[in-house]
């Protein structure tokens, strides 16, 4: 009898020890930190930096396009530069009625002549136009139909002015409630003076509106044709645009 209760004995210890795993085998878990590694945590991974983005980020900043210029084209615009400086230059606020403005370039040099612009602002199915005309000292100069986008069109007015060169730009634009609109620019150069002006007005509700005041910049034609302005670093010449409003 004692020999059977001892085998029971030995049975029932066998079958409790089998109940608890090796420790061995709980050696290769991970433990909840190592899984956390090994699977990736959502928050680190949402905070990773991301090359291609953050490239793209930087590059969607970076709009200005540089144009290559000359040694004498570059020795125009620093001469702008000081002319503005000097306080040679002014502009009249952006005058807009229906789709049409109007403004003036002041020259204090030696005494005032007024340059002063009307611009009309016409859509197409086909395309987008600027019709500019211009008075030196209220006496007509010209009065041309330019496409937005065009490369500039340059005209000799002679006299105290001499080479004027004209440029329509389309930007975009948004309302409070969002709605895109258009961002309408004329550029205009007196290539004489290394000086010139960027007058902006937004299209919407059939009409222009002004959102930004008139700019003057000292400014050239670059090799290839197109107005170019002085970048902020005094040496580089960059191109004019209509920025997004």
């Amino acid at each position: 009898m004692s020999k059977l209760w001892l085998l029971l004995l030995l049975v029932a210890a066998f079958q409790f020890a089998r109940s608890y795993p090796a420790v061995d085998e709980y050696e290769d878990e991970p433990t909840n930190d190592e899984a956390g590694v090994s699977i990736g945590d959502p928050d680190e991974e949402r905070f990773k930096l991301k090359p291609g983005k953050v490239l793209g980020k930087i590059a969607g900043k970076a709009k200005k396009a540089f144009k290559k210029v000359g040694t004498a084209a570059k020795a125009a615009m620093k001469k702008g530069a000081t002319l503005l400086k000097n306080m040679g230059v002014k502009i009249s606020p952006l005058q807009c009625v229906e789709n049409s403005c109007q403004s003036c370039i002041t020259f204090k040099i030696p005494s005032e002549n007024s340059f002063c612009l009307s611009v009309t602002y016409l859509k197409t199915n086909v395309a987008s136009y600027l019709v500019v005309a211009g008075k030196m000292n209220q006496s007509p100069k010209f009065e041309e139909k330019i496409k937005l986008g065009d490369m500039p069109r340059c005209l000799n007015l002679g006299g105290f002015l001499g080479k004027v060169c004209i440029k329509g730009i389309e930007g975009h634009a948004k309302s409070s409630s969002g709605q895109a609109n258009i961002n309408i620019c004329l550029g205009v150069l007196a290539e004489k003076f290394g000086v010139g002006g960027k007058f902006c007005a937004i299209y919407a509700n059939k009409k222009l509106q002004v959102k930004v005041s008139p700019q003057t910049f000292a400014g050239t034609t670059s090799d290839d044709g197109d107005i170019v302005k002085l970048d902020d670093n005094g040496e580089d010449a960059t191109t004019l645009d209509a920025e997004e409003i």
